[in-house]
């Protein structure tokens, strides 16, 4: 795993064996960096086409209107680089109808096959089912 960055509010690393993109907040909120958008630039030049990401925004205790704009923006970035799937895991407590309704307009926006998660293994194995088929051509 290549670490991309390693701030005081986010994880961003590289798996180019699984062709995957992880993301981790690890602070309350997000705050992006001066050279947040750079970074995850430079993560999609290190997956291939087909590849997804693992999202874990568990720690944010609430999703912000900041956090939708910044996530649509990737989003599109990501999806012309050939983005296949996003498993974005929440907090429970986040997880509620309201906050799903945001992700999946986001995912809607950015025509990409999205879920929500509150478990990391099972979001893993989720993005790893989705690798597998497009491994198959399927």
């Amino acid at each position: 795993m290549q670490k991309i960055a390693n701030t005081d509010t986010h994880i961003l690393a590289v798996d180019t064996s699984k062709n995957r993109i992880y993301f981790t907040v690890s602070g309350k909120s997000l705050l992006e960096s001066p050279t947040f958008v750079q970074d995850w630039e430079q993560a999609q030049c290190l997956v291939s086409p087909g590849f997804t990401v693992l999202t874990d925004v568990s720690r944010i205790q609430q999703l912000t209107k900041d956090w939708v704009v910044t996530s649509v923006r990737l989003y599109k970035m990501l999806v012309l680089a050939g983005l296949a799937a996003v498993a974005e895991i929440l907090s429970e407590h986040v997880a509620t109808r309201r906050h799903i309704n945001q992700v999946n307009r986001i995912s809607k926006n950015c025509y990409t096959k999205e879920e929500i998660f509150t478990d990391r293994k099972i979001a893993e194995a989720w993005l790893n089912r989705i690798s597998t088929r497009i491994l198959k051509g399927k």
